[in-house]
């Protein structure tokens, strides 16, 4: 039987937003509350991440990493390799490897291939972090009406979907997923002071542990928020221990093996690739954590929403959000979009929506209600929607979420199987690596070794002069054929070919290549232009 606990007065008047009060009559309330508006989200995500999807056949941007780690479980007979074969071999295999092994055992039953898989399953998990949003607000006392419009809101926000729905969202959407239900069981944990809910929660820890590093920082900063505001007490406590240590033994067989092959060199490198100091105020003050373009719609409802909730000393979100900001900040933006969506949807209910209403309460009386006053938030709502959609649909037509289309992969396939073993390629790449979609599956794909590529090196030294090449070598795209040999110079490259994409972008370059002499022609269709070197 679950033990009521009687509210903490500091703790409750802190956090928990309070039930906005709705008329009976309120039509506006009762087309947000509930399934129904969670459920217009769900379709408004789905059709997001389809338009990407039908853009080609092949997982967006990333995910050539994940299949070679993939293939590597599997040739291993799903022992946990030291190493992976991705890129020369030299990358220890330290990466969570559950979402690895789902997808291997998938593809062992023929249900589908690992590229399949890494192309599919990414967008359809992230879609499930909506409904779980909306349980995580109805968990902290917000109003139906709140958590719908919170919905909306995250399912329109662009950094609420675009590092997951890439192949490298395999990890990342479902240790997002993981956490947001583990904060549900937290908030239960602590309020209800039952220890019924602890295994689920211990359960829903070890997914995050073995799924991505990076939402492990995330999980316990907000879980450490989460007991300051409601489990300071015993039995939270004792709660909080008990769940850590089940979490840490649940995981162990993944992280001693690695510790056992490589120490906490990995872990160490892997810790350090993030933001420090100064680079953490300025992605603070820059306020474009949506990715949204111009205008920036959710941005400025979000920081209305976190002033008020200031203003009425209601601090978790706030805090939560500059919690995620001071201490994720390589992808704090991924996270910071729950708290954000929270935060808008506070602020729409609050204050806009009422407003345009004519409901907020002048000298203690409420205005009238008249017919045209109903319908402006209904129209302000369609609008909102109706605005962030196409700002998506242009972003769509302008994003790096790019995926590699047939003539690309046939490049590929030809230096797989007309350049020696060995040989070693300066694939030109993207100005950030990061939506590198080319170099990423070049290793993958053509089975040889990319010098440049920065994919994978998070868990080795060097990983910042490797982004800087990345850099270098990008700028080199608009350039001539003496901007990779001052590259090859300053950074000290050896390689045994150059492999300039086929985009209109490299134009100029590759122009420069064929004149220049020392760089021989050996391949030149639209997925690629190739030159070998003596």
């Amino acid at each position: 039987m679950r033990v009521e606990k009687t509210p903490q007065p500091a703790a409750e008047a802190l956090s928990q937003p309070q039930v906005a009060a709705h008329s009976p009559g309120d039509a506006l309330a009762v087309r947000l509350s509930g399934i129904p508006s969670m459920l217009l989200a769900l379709l408004i995500g789905l059709f997001i991440r389809a338009g990407f999807l039908l853009q080609g056949d092949f997982p967006i941007n990333d995910g050539g990493l994940f299949v070679t780690m993939i293939d590597d479980l599997r040739a291993a007979g799903y022992a946990l390799p030291a190493f992976t074969s991705y890129n020369g071999g030299q990358i220890p295999f330290a990466y969570p490897p559950l979402a690895f092994y789902l997808v291997a055992w998938i593809a062992e039953l023929g249900l589908a291939t690992p590229i399949t898989l890494v192309r599919l399953l990414p967008p359809a998990l992230s879609l499930l972090i909506i409904p779980a949003l909306y349980l995580f607000g109805r968990q902290l006392g917000m109003s139906r009406a709140e958590c719908g419009l919170a919905t909306l809101a995250f399912a329109l926000l662009p950094a609420s979907y675009v590092w997951h729905i890439m192949g490298g969202g395999l990890t990342r959407a479902p240790s997002v997923l993981a956490a947001v239900l583990l904060f549900v069981q937290t908030h239960r944990l602590y309020t209800g002071r039952c220890w019924r809910d602890v295994p689920l929660a211990i359960l829903l820890g070890c997914l995050i542990v073995l799924l991505h590093p990076e939402t492990v920082v995330f999980a316990l900063v907000t879980v450490a928020l989460l007991w300051l505001f409601y489990g300071r007490h015993r039995t939270g406590l004792l709660q909080s221990a008990v769940v850590a240590s089940g979490v840490i033994v649940g995981s162990a067989p993944w992280w001693a093996q690695v510790l056992r092959q490589h120490g906490l060199a990995p872990f160490q490198i892997v810790a350090g690739t993030g933001l420090h100091g100064l680079d953490v105020l300025i992605v603070i003050m820059m306020f474009r954590y949506t990715a949204e373009d111009l205008p920036a719609l959710f941005t400025g409802i979000g920081l209305c929403g976190l002033f008020l909730a200031i203003a009425e000393r209601r601090l978790f979100l706030p805090l939560w959000a500059l919690a995620i900001l001071l201490i994720t900040p390589r992808t704090g933006q991924v996270y910071l979009m729950l708290p954000l969506a929270l935060l808008a949807a506070f602020c729409l209910d609050r204050l806009i929506l009422p407003a345009l209403r004519g409901t907020l309460v002048a000298d203690g009386r409420p205005a009238p209600v008249t017919a045209a006053r109903r319908l402006a938030p209904q129209l302000f709502l369609i609008v909102l929607i109706g605005g962030a959609l196409v700002n998506t649909r242009q972003s769509m037509g302008n994003s790096s979420l790019q995926m590699l289309d047939a003539d690309d992969r046939a490049a590929m396939a030809w230096v797989a199987a007309n350049s020696p073993l060995g040989s070693r390629f300066l694939v030109i790449g993207a100005p950030h690596w990061g939506l590198d979609h080319v170099a990423e599956w070049f290793p993958t794909l053509a089975l040889r070794q990319s010098v440049a590529t920065v994919q994978g090196r998070e868990w080795l030294p060097g990983f910042a002069a490797q982004a800087y090449l990345s850099q270098d070598l990008a700028a080199c795209a608009r350039q001539e054929a003496h901007c990779l040999d001052e590259v090859r110079r300053e950074h000290g490259l050896h390689y045994d070919y150059v492999y300039v994409p086929g985009a209109s972008a490299y134009n100029s370059l590759r122009l420069s290549l064929r004149q220049t002499p020392g760089y021989t022609l050996v391949y030149d269709r639209p997925g690629a232009t190739i030159f070998a070197l003596p």
